[in-house]
């Protein structure tokens, strides 16, 4: 009987912080710094990966991304619309949900958190919390925070 296996672990094993994968690089983290390999910091840990995959995702809006001009939120283009505060954080939190179901399927979205208060909203700024848990074993959602000014990238 074969093992299943879910981004280089077995089903049955949990995705932790300090998971190593036997290959040596999965991707390339955001922000891109200067490190021993250039400015494209390699990945080695899958939730670090998978935090830089959700981050890239909720920080793009359509059509930046070449040959994907569905990929992205579109967080920046729903701040100015012209529509009320609770709106507006619905509105991130459909666009959020859907793109992640279709670009990371085996990322489960817990929770997402929206602070937009009066003192953040008249400097435009956006504070998103996203809880996730990675496919269906991880049982302690994750969280990842997003702070958005309007006007900057």
């Amino acid at each position: 009987m074969s093992e299943k296996w879910i981004y280089g672990l077995r089903k049955d094993e949990r995705i932790d912080k300090e998971d190593e994968i036997s290959y040596p690089f999965i991707g390339i983290q955001i922000p891109m710094t200067n490190s021993q390999y250039g400015y494209f910091n390699p990945s080695t840990i899958t939730f670090d990966q998978i935090k830089t995959n959700i981050r890239n995702l909720v920080l793009t809006n359509k059509g930046e991304r070449y040959m994907h001009p569905d990929f992205g939120c579109d967080i920046y283009r729903i701040l100015f619309e012209p529509i009320m505060i609770e709106d507006i954080k619905e509105k991130i939190k459909i666009n959020i949900t859907k793109q992640m179901n279709f670009w990371l399927p085996h990322v489960i979205i817990d929770d997402i958190q929206i602070n937009m208060s009066t003192e953040n909203t008249d400097k435009n700024i956006v504070k998103i919390s996203l809880y996730f848990l990675v496919g269906q074993y991880d049982k302690i959602p994750q969280r990842l925070d997003f702070t958005i000014i309007a006007g900057e990238k």
